[in-house]
């Protein structure tokens, strides 16, 4: 069984894409045919679903350079950011959630698909998984929307990829639930969501030895601060590097844990960026260095 984890990441996903569309060429077969079930959280799930729906990698790599400059542009006043923190509106990327997936639901997989959120409702939160198979649900701690609740796929990525202090959450009514708010996937699945591939691989009754993981993440960053910064550091360093390990920190163990189940069958492709690109850098420059740096280890993964 042959598995995709999608880390998010904002605009370094162009990383995942370009490795992608040469993993495409390479195979001469569209990228759903490649892999039985697809995991993505956040600009992961944008690229989960659109290969799941049957979206060209050109096409993917083309919503970078093309779309993604439009939905990062434009953002709010810092004073505005203090009240409400959301940096951009969410108008140019729902938009073109919409012109990329049109109106195909989760029921128009061509591969199994699953996507993380964080899901609010009045009084209680709840992790909520988007499933292109299976039963929709209701738990105590969690919620599954399948393939009968005709959710657009589009809404999916949205709601995954609402990243807090960039975005604000997406809207939506449950059939059972009502109104409810979702924020990021990468809240639910540490961003990694290696581990919830592997769980829904053994639910759906394949042996461990049957996994196959290509694990995709958004760029290894190197280290902001000096060893005698972790010593006795000010506040504002503190703060900075336990945000950054609160972060980084679950995705590498969710990593971590699946190669141990699965050995040499986790391959991990996350090459070394030059410097910290920020997530909403739509810019060329920046895109085209990103998509050197993950070529170059395309080279390595695809040579004879």
């Amino acid at each position: 069984m042959k598995t995709l984890a999608l880390r998010g990441g904002g605009t370094r996903g162009i990383g995942q894409a370009v490795f992608l569309q040469r993993l495409e060429k390479s195979s001469g077969k569209p990228l759903a045919s490649c892999f039985d079930l697809v995991a993505g959280c956040s600009v992961g799930s944008i690229i989960g679903a659109c290969i799941a729906s049957g979206v060209t990698a050109d096409r993917i790599v083309e919503f970078f350079y093309q779309d993604a400059p439009n939905i990062f542009s434009n953002p709010t006043s810092l004073i505005w950011r203090l009240f409400k923190s959301s940096k951009y509106n969410a108008g140019p990327l729902e938009s073109t959630l919409k012109s990329v997936l049109g109106d195909k639901t989760l029921a128009d997989c061509q591969t199994r698909l699953v996507v993380p959120a964080l899901m609010f409702g009045n009084g209680w939160s709840r992790n909520c998984y988007f499933q292109s198979y299976g039963q929709s649900w209701v738990g105590p701690n969690e919620v599954i929307i399948g393939p009968d609740i005709q959710i657009p796929l589009w809404r999916v990525c949205r709601a995954s990829s609402a990243a807090q202090s960039y975005f604000p959450g997406s809207q939506w009514t449950h059939p059972q639930l009502g109104p409810v708010v979702f924020w990021d996937g990468g809240t639910t699945a540490m961003n990694a969501p290696d581990m919830l591939l592997l769980t829904e691989a053994l639910a759906w009754g394949w042996k461990l030895e049957e996994v196959e993981t290509l694990s995709l993440g958004n760029g290894a960053t190197p280290w902001a601060w000096a060893l005698g910064d972790t010593v006795n550091p000010s506040s504002k360093d503190v703060l900075e590097i336990t945000l950054d390990r609160a972060y980084r920190a679950p995705e590498a163990t969710a990593v971590w844990q699946a190669k141990a189940f699965i050995g040499s069958r986790h391959t991990l492709i996350d090459p070394k960026l030059g410097q910290d690109y920020d997530i909403d850098d739509a810019s060329k420059p920046t895109l085209d260095a990103e998509a050197t740096i993950w070529n170059q280890a395309a080279d390595g993964y695809f040579s004879p």
